[in-house]
């Protein structure tokens, strides 16, 4: 018996810090469910991948960080996808989101409705910023805001601008 193992987590997310962080609960033993829209979760045109060839069935970055998870294909925004994901979120403890500010409301899965399948739910949101950022911002959001000025560590985005 593991520390999460009577949890199920329906993940949501996209991307990095979502999927990392239902990665988290899998590894400790929670039942995550990865629910992917039909284009696919935008980490899979992430490499690296096998031979530098596109693939989005062997990203290395999805498949990190979607190790122990199962994964279901569902459009949210279709009235079918919404019924199907009503029909999951009652056996979960944790939904996992990324969306934008609001989105999941307008699609009928805000937090209070959320509660109303299932009234112990937690619901962890990961929205992407919704701001533009720059590299002095990039840094502070992260542990690059320690660098000394005239320091050799350069940050991949800093890399990639040159």
């Amino acid at each position: 018996m593991t520390a999460f193992s009577d949890v199920r987590v329906i993940d949501l997310s996209t991307g990095i810090a979502g999927p990392f962080c239902s990665k988290l609960f899998a590894d400790f033993g929670a039942d995550v469910i990865k629910v992917e829209p039909p284009t696919g979760d935008e980490s899979r045109r992430l490499g690296p991948f096998p031979d530098d060839e596109d693939d989005p069935e062997a990203s290395g970055i999805f498949q990190y960080l979607n190790t122990n998870k199962r994964c279901v294909t569902l459009d949210a925004t279709t009235p079918a996808g919404r019924s199907s994901l009503r029909e999951l979120i009652p056996e979960a403890g944790i939904v996992v989101e990324s969306y934008l500010p609001d989105a999941m409301r307008q699609m009928g899965f805000g937090y209070s409705e959320i509660q109303k399948l299932r009234d112990d739910a937690i619901l962890v949101s990961s929205p992407p910023s919704v701001r533009p950022a720059r590299g002095v911002t990039i840094r502070q959001r992260t542990s690059f805001s320690t660098q000394h000025p005239g320091s050799a560590m350069l940050t991949a985005l800093q890399i990639k601008s040159r």
